[in-house]
């Protein structure tokens, strides 16, 4: 009992996330560029523009006080705010394919799902 109630005492001050400023507009102009690279043709584009938007949300998470030193870490930590965690996570999960699987192909359909994952965390994260 008396444990419970030190606990809710201090919750506020145990959950505290240091949080770093955020430029907003930075971050639009970012994701305009990821946008502008999945209308051009060819695969090494879109992986550019995956690439880019896994580094942003990353980067957000980081900037919001996620705990973790992985990509890994920090969605999970973060994972309640994400309306669907599983898209973000399928996204990475290509991300991954395309930096360490060497003949790992990209096709539009694949990149324009992982956009629109990525694009959705970063409205999650109140950033765009």
């Amino acid at each position: 009992m008396i444990l419970n109630l030190i606990r809710n005492i201090f919750k506020p001050v145990l959950n505290f996330r240091r949080q770093k400023p955020i430029d907003k507009a930075s971050i639009k102009r970012q994701w305009q560029e990821i946008e502008s690279l999945m209308r051009l043709t060819g695969a090494s584009h879109f992986e550019k523009a995956i690439i880019r938007g896994d580094k942003l949300v990353n980067h957000i998470m980081d900037l919001r006080g996620a705990r973790g030193e992985t990509f890994a870490d920090r969605v999970r930590d973060f994972r309640k705010e994400f309306s669907d965690y599983s898209g973000l996570w399928q996204a990475h999960i290509l991300r991954n394919k395309i930096v360490h699987e060497p003949e790992f192909e990209v096709y539009k359909f694949m990149a324009d799902k992982a956009i629109k994952n990525f694009k959705r965390a970063l409205e999650d994260l109140r950033v765009l």
